[in-house]
């Protein structure tokens, strides 16, 4: 039974036989990728949310939004509001 209703069994054999066959450092490489990626989308949120929010609160939401607000606020003390 395919994983995904919409993903017919014979792609998903293929493409279940595709990541099998990718050698570890280009799994990491695509991870990080993506890692990156979604921080970008997040970073574009806060600056479309936040329009006038200089490039440190940005910065600082991000870690908010990220860590949580007990974490950041250790990690980057109490620099605005977190």
């Amino acid at each position: 039974m395919p994983l995904n209703s919409d993903t017919s069994l014979k792609a998903q054999e293929f493409l279940i036989a595709r990541l099998r066959a990718t050698p570890p450092w280009q799994k990491l490489e695509q991870a990080s990728e993506m890692t990156n990626s979604c921080a970008a989308f997040c970073l574009a949120g806060i600056r479309a949310r936040e329009p006038l929010l200089a490039e440190e609160g940005v910065r600082l939401e991000f870690a908010r939004l990220h860590l949580g607000s007990a974490l950041a606020a250790k990690v980057y003390g109490s620099k605005k509001e977190l």
